[in-house]
């Protein structure tokens, strides 16, 4: 059920669906425990991970600015950071969320597994395989040509997709959920801090 974040002070606040997409996909992971899935059930999967990854950044990223803004001037500032490469939203939002005195431990597991499921998911929304050369050759005036099966769907499994459930579970305990509760950052195993000059 959508809930809104209230800021008591001003009684205005922001809508927020984050606690759906984490249920959606806490029902669906029940479901694919219980029956045998064709493989599109782990595609899908993978894609709403990575979809709750990006809302639950979006989602602290605008909490950070409308808190530091209060005027409709956020939204402006929330919008260029939504707008970025997803992959450059994950690294960038420790630092920007800690003022820059944290930043994401990439040796972390949980932090290595959401590198892996941002590129999972770019490999299938952004794929390329049409720059893919085709050898072709011509066979008693016949053109014939060989290229490589489809990879289409094939790169994500149940384990995989419990896997990364799991991982996105433990970021938002021990990042995303601080944050939306109005907690300053702190360190812990997910983070490392940025050593400055």
């Amino acid at each position: 059920m959508p809930k809104f974040i209230i800021d008591v002070k001003t009684n205005k606040g922001l809508f927020s669906e984050l606690d759906d997409y984490y249920k959606f996909l806490e029902d669906m992971s029940l479901d694919m425990q219980e029956i045998k899935c064709p493989q599109y059930t782990f595609l899908s999967f993978v894609l709403f991970c990575a979809a709750t990854l990006e809302y639950s950044i979006n989602q602290c990223i605008t909490v950070k600015f409308y808190n530091l803004i209060h005027e409709d001037v956020y939204k402006d500032v929330a919008e260029r950071f939504v707008y970025l490469p997803m992959s450059k939203k994950f690294n960038l939002i420790p630092k920007i969320l800690s003022s820059n005195k944290f930043q994401f431990d990439n040796k972390h597991k949980v932090i290595k597994d959401m590198i892996k499921l941002v590129d999972t998911r770019n490999s299938f929304i952004h794929n390329k395989n049409y720059f893919q050369d085709l050898k072709i050759e011509k066979v008693d005036s016949e053109w014939n040509k060989f290229s490589t099966p489809s990879t289409i769907g094939k790169t994500s499994n149940k384990e995989m997709c419990f896997h990364f459930f799991d991982s996105l579970k433990k970021l938002k305990k021990g990042f995303f959920d601080p944050i939306l509760d109005g907690k300053e950052i702190q360190a812990n195993d997910l983070l490392v801090s940025i050593i400055s000059n």
